[in-house]
Formats: C-alpha cells, structure tokens, sequence
C-alpha cells in the first residue's frame, strides 16, 4: 500500500522505482527534475512505501517460484531418466546437499549415499 502523504506523483514515481526503471528515467517520465526525485526519495513516506512495494514484490516472486516448483521437478525427473548413472548420481549428490538431507541421521540410506566418494558411486552405478 502506498503511502497516502504522497501526491499522486510522488507515487507514480514509486511505482516506477520500485519496478526497477533508473532514476534519470523516472524523472523524466513524471516530468520532475532529477534533483526534485532525489528530494523525494529523502522523505519518510518514500522510503515507507518504497519497503512496502518491495516487500511486496519479493513475496510475489517467491510465490511464482513456489508454484514452479513441481514443474521444475518433473523436468529434472524427466531428464534424469535417460542421464548415465554418474549423472544421475551426482544430481542426487547436489539434490542431498542442496536439500539439507545430506548428513541427515534419521535418513541413514539417503546419508549414507552422500558420503560416498565418485569412485564408490561409480562402482554403484555399475561402471
């Protein structure tokens, strides 16, 4: 939510901050010298709105990459199908690691196969 101490504007202006759009070109797009945006992101009610907008924008983008999730995963399932075992070993190796599962004791088989060295996975993956 914008602030309501803002002029219409100041609050154009925000906006286009806070979508990533440079300084320079914002103050011309709102047709206010550049030292007249610069007084404006000194004020309170900026900096307020400008964490609210953002703020707002990162929770957006992480919900989107939530929702891809699945899909991401069924990709890497599908193109893991057909990898050679070392491949499709080593993913599993950066899945454990990335995932936090590596070490984890009350998973002994998942934790055991992230220990394991290339030449044993290799051996594992029948090369």
């Amino acid at each position: 939510m914008e602030p309501a101490e803002l002029t219409e504007t100041q609050r154009h202006a925000l906006r286009l901050c806070a979508s990533g759009v440079r300084r320079g070109r914002v103050a011309e797009l709102v047709g206010v010298d550049p030292a007249t945006l610069w007084r404006w992101r000194q004020l309170a009610a900026w900096r307020e709105g400008l964490a609210e907008l953002l703020e707002a924008a990162d929770a957006e983008a992480a919900d989107d990459l939530r929702a891809l999730r699945g899909a991401a995963l069924e990709a890497l399932a599908e193109l893991l199908a057909d990898a050679p075992p070392a491949v499709r070993l080593a993913a599993a190796r950066e899945v454990l690691a990335r995932t936090g599962t590596a070490g984890d004791t009350r998973r002994p088989a998942l934790a055991d196969l992230s220990t394991l060295t290339d030449a044993e996975l290799t051996l594992l993956a029948g090369y």
